[in-house]
């Protein structure tokens, strides 16, 4: 089994937390991260942490990774209706790999048709997407459906990070 896993991130004010502390917990455990944005090259959070992308949506391949992590963030918004990073959460799901989302990263992974009948949370502005797609919104902290895994916002982000590595380690 592959210990790569692909963090799908905004070119621009994406949540730092969210990108920075589940990365952390993965590479502790000894999963390589992949950065994926509609760029490569220096991308940065709302914060000012900067981050490398190492490939571009268009060019990544979803169900290739153990797992595929969305990162929130106002700048997320740009991923929404991207075909590549819908494709690569399409991807994902279609080989049952671990899916991540937080903040406002499910609304991509909604609208790519993934969370249609699974139990699911977000930042509250995102939440008529989710149910738009066919999710069940329980507004939880930390939502684990399978190996769907979606959370609320940055407070949650260590929990989440946690989260995506129980169900990797499942």
């Amino acid at each position: 089994m592959t210990k790569e896993v692909l963090f799908v991130v905004a070119p621009s004010n994406y949540r730092d937390e969210e990108y920075t502390y589940p990365k952390e917990i993965l590479e502790k455990a000894g999963y390589t991260i992949v950065t994926a944005s509609l760029v490569t090259g220096e991308i940065k959070g709302v914060m000012g942490t900067k981050a490398v992308s190492d490939i571009t949506v268009d060019n990544a391949d979803g169900g290739r990774y153990a797992a595929v992590v969305f990162v929130g963030g106002p700048g997320t918004q740009v991923l929404f209706n991207n075909p590549g990073a819908q494709r690569i959460a399409r991807d994902a799901s279609a080989k049952g790999k671990v899916i991540g989302a937080i903040c406002m990263g499910p609304g991509t992974v909604a609208n790519a048709g993934v969370l249609k009948g699974r139990k699911a949370t977000s930042f509250e502005s995102v939440v008529d997407m989710l149910t738009a797609g066919g999710a069940l919104y329980t507004g939880s902290n930390v939502e684990t459906d399978g190996n769907i895994i979606t959370a609320s916002g940055p407070k949650y982000a260590k929990e989440f990070g946690q989260a995506v590595l129980a169900a990797l380690t499942k």
